[in-house]
């Protein structure tokens, strides 16, 4: 099927939602989704619509979800910080379900998420303790009055909350009182964490420095925790993937070609080695989780993962590189990187596994902290830019092993493929890649005025991610095409044009 037919045979959002409001066994249809799918019908049906299901999710369900949908980024390679607005619409949308329900999730749900997230929406002030700050300095009076003026409040035995917004307030209110009727010990735990931050507004003459240094700590704790999560899962931090980046251009290729693995790329491995070992199920679970695949729930999740589209491969799922010939077939027309992945795997399996986690990791890298002309990367542009800057490190180690061992092209690029990780590859290629572009690009703005193509050329060798197009475009890079105009720079002929431009 086309992708223009799978478009039109998608249902629409709320066709989705009656198909599932319409299911008998709901509930166990949502509970059995994994958190990931579950995360994308709530995108897809747009979260201000979907109350009813948001009520069926279990609380590992939210927990996974928040982590991927209550963080954003300004910008590639900036690291994801806690957007509070967003936690407010979720708090919103799940009242809908009653005030006993949220109370009852946020119980179970991490303490320094449920504190950051009402710490940015409220001040609570110990008033007992406050009132004998104030009586040991007088110049306290206006300071207090300033800060507090006009705000919204409710007292809570020995503790005031004032809103630091209007907005949500009728939100946050219900929520605080519904916490202090079902669990008064984390109600009251929440109120002591929030006024501990918020003494510090009143301590230092208004002290919002020493506020907002609180704060921060606090999100950078969580942002810790919530990071050590999600590496387990395969995910890379924004700055981290930067940081890698960074290095890959200014490594050259040849110290890439011997240096060990980087320390980003060592650290993610051991977290996933040391996630892996800890989650490892036993025989009768995977049994269960097998079962658990099946009926509904899994034919749900393909529905998601058809609307979502192309996405970025998770470590221990399979890495497809577009490749214009099958399977079967081997020819020079082919990318050396896809025929010797196709080797390794028959000789070698388990490498072959190791070299797609590592493609996948790779993937994830670019999503997190590269950019194309000044935007982000998209996953499918990933997964397309990671193999081209594999296929260009493969075929530079490849010309410069020992060509004594005789084999074709192709068996050579498997055996340098089983000794080397796909990120060496990566290093070499993308590091190649970024500094010759970077010089064709400062000889190219020597030459003064620039004709069209030009200029076009001159956009790819600038961009973060750098690509061919205009002048410098070619129809050897096939099958690493960015779009129909631009490609990514996957050849040793790709470089040898870039060091001839402009001419």
């Amino acid at each position: 099927m086309t992708d223009r037919s799978l478009a039109l045979n998608r249902p629409s959002s709320q066709k989705l939602l009656a198909r599932l409001l319409d299911d008998p066994a709901l509930v166990e249809t949502v509970q059995r989704l994994a958190p990931r799918a579950l995360h994308g019908l709530l995108r897809h049906i747009g979260l201000e619509d979907a109350g009813e299901i948001v009520a069926l999710a279990t609380t590992d369900q939210l927990r996974q979800i928040f982590d991927d949908d209550l963080w954003t980024s300004t910008g590639p390679g900036k690291d994801e910080t806690f957007n509070a607005d967003r936690f407010l619409l979720w708090l919103e949308v799940m009242l809908e379900a009653g005030e006993d329900f949220v109370a009852g999730k946020l119980t179970e749900l991490p303490e320094d998420l449920v504190t950051i997230a009402f710490f940015r929406h409220v001040f609570v002030l110990d008033m007992d303790e406050l009132a004998v700050r104030m009586a040991a300095r007088s110049d306290d009076d206006d300071l207090t009055d300033k800060a507090l003026e006009g705000r919204l409040s409710q007292e809570f035995d020995e503790y005031q909350a004032f809103a630091r917004h209007h907005d949500g307030w009728d939100t946050l209110l219900a929520v605080l009182l519904a916490l202090d009727r079902n669990d008064h010990g984390f109600f009251v735990r929440l109120l002591e964490r929030c006024a501990a931050m918020s003494a510090e507004f009143i301590e230092d003459n208004g002290g919002l420095y020493d506020v907002f240094t609180s704060e921060e700590m606090l999100e950078a704790d969580l942002a810790s925790d919530r990071e050590d999560r999600r590496a387990g899962e395969g995910f890379v931090a924004p700055s981290a993937a930067a940081s890698l980046l960074k290095l890959c251009r200014i490594t050259p290729p040849k110290e890439a070609a011997i240096d060990e693995r980087d320390p980003i790329t060592r650290m993610h491995f051991r977290q996933m080695a040391a996630k892996r070992a800890e989650e490892a199920p036993s025989p009768a679970v995977r049994g269960s989780a097998t079962a658990r695949g099946s009926g509904r729930s899994a034919d749900l999740e393909a529905l998601i993962a058809s609307l979502d589209g192309p996405t970025v491969a998770h470590a221990g799922t399979p890495l497809l590189l577009r490749a214009g010939k099958g399977r079967d077939r081997r020819t020079s027309e082919e990318a050396l990187l896809n025929q010797a992945l196709l080797i390794l795997a028959e000789k070698e399996p388990g490498r072959h596994i190791e070299r797609r986690d590592e493609l996948a990791y790779l993937c994830n890298v670019l999503v997190a902290g590269g950019a194309i002309d000044g935007r982000r990367v998209r996953p499918f542009e990933a997964v397309v830019g990671v193999a081209a800057a594999c296929n260009l490190g493969l075929e530079e180690l490849v010309r410069s092993a020992d060509r004594a061992r005789g084999g074709t092209l192709a068996a050579r690029g498997a055996d340098v493929l089983a000794r080397e990780g796909a990120d060496r590859l990566f290093r070499v290629g993308f590091g190649l890649a970024c500094q010759e572009a970077a010089k064709a690009a400062r000889r190219t703005v020597k030459l003064g005025p620039l004709d069209a193509d030009q200029e076009r050329a001159l956009a790819g060798l600038v961009s973060d991610i750098p690509y061919l197009a205009g002048a410098l475009w070619h129809p050897d890079a096939r099958g690493f095409e960015l779009d129909r105009e631009r490609q990514f720079v996957a050849t040793r002929a790709a470089v040898d044009r870039i060091r001839a431009f402009p001419g």
